[in-house]
């Protein structure tokens, strides 16, 4: 293996199936490299610990883009940190808040979906009504009830219903009959929400339009999610930036990365259909598993991947959230069972940075004592777990790092 100081922080010169190894590192113990094929895991996704996560996200961007050139790759950033990097890379930052034209609609249909055939039109209405659900629950800042569901689930029904009209019709010039049909969107859900005439649940339909009013109404941004979808995507690296007025609006923040993971994973599906992969990164992780649906939606999604060529990144911040769990610590505000014990279940390759958090979570992780022990005298170094690997590592000086404090809120 080469000497460590022939690394930089993009990835060594190699050759033959190692083209598409990425570095994550040197072992301090050995001196030599730590070189992973993730396409050769068991599994696709990855799960990211500790406070050097957006490091850790920007040096694999850069190593992917210039490994997997024709491979897509879709950033979640709630905190606005990779902006500059996405820039540098000649990539496109979506402004999720900040862009005043800007729609998503989370009625969107995949193209692997056709709503006009049974089984597909049950699908996509089952996998809406789950994210409305996940939707109202942010908006209400509570856990819906059972009879709440049921009523977004009848509410969603409704309005994907809207979609079998026919809003034009026309023959071409060979004579072939055509309709157009509209995908419905979050305005037409409200409109059904408020037309509900169902006295058992009146009650419930005051309440929930109240809060959707009470949510939006502040936003500076308030229509982004009440149109159709009118982005292009147009560079292989894109980026979904929630920076929002206030910047302290985390309810906000949390609603749009829920949007967008299900733009991604709509995006995902596409891509699927055309052979093209795509890696996703999503930092922080841990806001859409603070409640149950958008973190059952997550965790969905974490499984679907691997069967979609898909490559999934989860940046993890708050690591209380693992050792609570493992009983190292519990705290009275976070539930006993955490979906980000499932994520890392369902991830063949963990990245922890830091000695401090790899003690915290050496027993949670089976980290080897002696792995552990190396960090003590490296600021920046962490453990790598792969396969029935687990290694230290210490990255290389980052030098051309374009965004030096990314991840700091």
């Amino acid at each position: 293996m080469p000497e460590t100081k022939r690394h930089t922080n993009v990835t060594p010169e190699v050759s033959g199936s190692a083209k598409h190894e990425i570095y994550y590192g040197t072992n301090p113990a050995t001196s030599e490299p730590i070189m992973i094929d993730r396409t050769s895991l068991s599994n696709t996704c990855e799960i990211l610990c500790g406070p050097d996560v957006s490091k850790m996200i920007e040096n694999e961007i850069k190593q992917i883009r210039t490994l997997y050139h024709q491979d897509e790759i879709i950033l979640l950033d709630p905190f606005s940190c990779y902006g500059k990097l996405c820039q540098h890379l000649g990539g496109q930052v979506i402004s999720v808040y900040q862009d005043p034209d800007l729609r998503l609609n989370p009625f969107d249909v995949p193209e692997n979906l056709d709503v006009h055939q049974d089984a597909d039109y049950e699908t996509w209405v089952n996998e809406k009504a789950l994210l409305m659900v996940a939707f109202m629950e942010i908006i209400m800042d509570n856990p819906l009830t059972d009879q709440e569901k049921e009523f977004i689930y009848q509410v969603t029904g409704e309005t994907c219903s809207l979609s079998m009209a026919c809003t034009e019709s026309w023959h071409d010039n060979e004579g072939f009959y055509h309709e157009r049909h509209e995908t419905p969107t979050v305005y037409d859900f409200r409109n059904v929400l408020r037309e509900w005439e169902t006295l058992d649940m009146m009650h419930i339909r005051s309440e929930l339009e109240q809060r959707v009013r009470n949510f939006f109404g502040p936003l500076r941004q308030s229509n982004v999610f009440m149109g159709r979808t009118n982005v292009t995507i147009e560079k292989k690296l894109i980026s979904y930036d929630f920076a929002c007025d206030p910047p302290t609006a985390m309810g906000t923040i949390w609603l749009g990365m829920l949007v967008c993971l299900n733009q991604v994973q709509n995006r995902v599906a596409n891509n699927a259909v055309h052979g093209v992969r795509t890696w996703v990164f999503i930092d922080d992780a841990s806001l859409l598993c603070n409640r149950s649906m958008s973190a059952g939606l997550l965790l969905s999604f974490c499984k679907s991947a691997r069967t979609r060529n898909c490559f999934v990144t989860f940046g993890i911040r708050d690591i209380q959230r693992f050792y609570a769990d493992s009983g190292w610590y519990l705290s009275p505000k976070l539930p006993k069972h955490r979906v980000e014990i499932d994520l890392w279940k369902n991830s063949a390759l963990v990245r922890i940075s830091g000695y401090s958090v790899a003690r915290r979570l050496a027993k949670f992780a089976n980290l080897p004592e002696e792995c552990v022990l190396y960090l003590r005298n490296y600021t920046n170094g962490g453990i790598v777990q792969y396969g029935t690997c687990v290694e230290p590592f210490v990255p290389e000086e980052n030098t051309d790092c374009v965004s030096d404090d990314c991840g700091k809120e």
